[in-house]
């Protein structure tokens, strides 16, 4: 009979993967703003001993720890031939994201019912609602990796049910592991990582206090081990060149002196009150200034699973006041909602981008099942009805924000700038970072911003940064990138910080640059040029007495 459970697990996990890649290729390569902006020219910049030579080109997330960058840049550029095998590839990781959704409602609903037609039906609706939400459906084939760490935080929520079920060590240690390597890999895996450490012990079935305690010290512990073997060297690395192991992030506390001396954090969605906080699922979807994310969506589901979260477990504590006890199921299905009410006050407050959301959202087909399941009185006919029905509104009622999409459907390719060697090129504006993804002989690519108020991303360098600008391009050939215009380019020529490096003589060369991202068509890019006037190559600069040793920066 076990064996029998394994190779149908194992049949779903292929037919999963196959699914995954399938639609991937029928997506077809993306372009979407974080790929251009940064993703692409990170891995390359591992790959070619770029850290500290450029700087700060794909903006403050440059130093973002490259791993997942770095796989999907191999298989791109290894398969670049085939585009379907690349895409197939780059859809892999959707089909453990979908496994793991099926793993969950299979140890829900698995013997929620003696008719295997109902449990069957029950299982595939939690499976299908939750894996084509419309977040995670516009992700598909996209680089942001939200994908990647969500399928590893529903595994790990996954063997902490089992453990509720099954108290082996084993699953603490699998759950650990998991946690540490997707906040290892994209540190916004933190908020849903802390909610299942502080749910853990109450869904401990160990009666002990101390046992509970000290499941959860292992539970901390291979996280913080699987943290350190993704992500510590990285760390050093980083710190090395910047003194700051998350260089630009935390540089309030680390305190490098090429940044300015602020905790970075994106708050364009955080601007919601405590009291607000009730009915703000109901109105964040497709409003004309999205709440939650940066261009309008809809999705009916979200709604449906506001609702499950409140009414499911007023059933299931009805039920508890007649049986006087919980069952497994019962259990299992107050850690889901716990973990999503819990995930998504934590999120709220520390991010509000619903892209982050996504391992909660991923179980709004488990929270409706839960609901649906929960009303006895239903007939089997009747409770066919309802989930074909909802099953069908769900897949209609919706619409996915637009993550952009590849021009003329082909994979990434850096344009080729037309560049003399040994000089330097200076980035104004975004997404800019993959132009810097080109092997030109000694050239540096140096991103400026606005030092009075930063850019839309809040990337502040210091005075310190823009002295070893000074530096860099003294008696150099200079060119400058940007795709700002009229009248924000003319604002960046008067900026006080700014004026010398984009109000010189510039000769000016239109430069073709098509992408499609979410925020607007970028139909060009202005590329420049212009070398020193004398007066600013015989300028005597200041020299900038720091305590921390830069000079292997630049």
């Amino acid at each position: 009979m076990l064996q029998q459970k394994v190779n149908v697990k194992f049949f779903i996990f292929i037919l999963c993967i196959l699914a995954a890649g399938l639609v991937s290729c029928y997506v077809g390569p993306s372009s979407d703003w974080d790929l251009v902006s940064y993703h692409y020219y990170n891995a390359y910049a591992v790959l070619n001993n770029r850290i500290g030579y450029d700087f700060m080109p794909a903006g403050i997330q440059s130093y973002l720890n490259p791993v997942l960058d770095l796989i999907n840049y191999f298989i791109i550029n290894i398969f670049r031939d085939n585009k379907n095998l690349v895409m197939f590839l780059l859809g892999i990781p959707l089909g453990f994201f979908y496994f793991s959704i099926y793993l969950i409602s299979d140890l829900l609903f698995a013997n929620i019912s003696k008719d295997r037609v109902i449990t069957f039906l029950l299982i595939g609706f939690a499976v299908v609602v939750g894996s084509t939400e419309c977040i995670i459906v516009a992700e598909i084939a996209k680089s942001y990796n939200d994908i990647h760490v969500s399928a590893m935080l529903l595994f790990s929520l996954y063997f902490c049910l089992k453990f509720s079920q099954d108290p082996r060590r084993k699953y603490i240690v699998y759950s650990g592991l998991l946690i540490g390597i997707a906040c290892g890999c994209k540190l916004t895996s933190a908020p849903s990582s802390i909610v299942l450490y502080i749910l853990f012990p109450f869904f401990n079935p160990a009666k002990d206090i101390k046992q509970k305690l000290i499941d959860l010290s292992w539970l901390v512990f291979w996280s913080a081990f699987a943290f350190f073997v993704v992500n510590g060297y990285w760390m050093w690395f980083i710190y090395k060149h910047f003194h700051n192991p998350f260089f630009p992030m935390f540089n309030a506390i680390f305190k490098s002196d090429l940044y300015s001396f602020v905790n970075y954090r994106d708050m364009h969605f955080v601007d919601i009150t405590w009291r607000k906080i009730f009915f703000y699922p109901l109105f964040w979807s497709y409003h004309k200034d999205s709440f939650v994310f940066e261009t309008p969506f809809y999705d009916f589901r979200h709604k449906l699973t506001y609702f499950a979260c409140i009414f499911s477990p007023l059933l299931m504590y009805y039920r508890y006041k007649i049986k006087k006890a919980f069952s497994e199921t019962d259990k299992m299905s107050v850690f889901i909602f716990a973990f999503a009410v819990l995930g998504y006050l934590i999120w709220i407050k520390t991010s509000g981008v619903i892209r982050y959301l996504m391992p909660i959202l991923a179980l709004s087909g488990v929270m409706m099942t839960m609901y649906i399941s929960s009303i006895k009185f239903l007939s089997r006919k009747v409770l066919v009805c309802i989930v074909v029905a909802l099953a069908f509104c769900v897949q209609w009622l919706y619409e996915s924000p637009n993550l952009g999409s590849s021009k003329n459907n082909e994979l990434i390719t850096p344009p080729e700038l037309e560049i003399e060697d040994n000089s330097v090129v200076l980035i104004l504006g975004k997404p800019l970072g993959y132009f810097a993804a080109k092997p030109y002989k000694n050239v540096r690519f140096i991103a400026l911003a606005n030092l009075q108020d930063g850019d839309a991303h809040d990337f502040r360098p210091s005075k310190l940064y823009y002295d070893k600008i000074d530096e860099v391009i003294k008696n150099k050939k200079v060119y400058l990138l940007t795709n700002y215009r009229q009248p924000y380019f003319d604002y960046f020529k008067t900026d006080p910080v700014l004026k010398k490096y984009v109000n010189d003589d510039l000769d000016c060369e239109f430069y073709n640059y098509e992408v499609t991202t979410f925020y607007f068509n970028l139909n060009s890019t202005y590329f420049c040029s212009y070398v020193d006037k004398k007066s600013r190559k015989n300028k005597k600069k200041k020299k900038n007495k720091s305590p921390k040793n830069y000079s292997h920066v630049y």
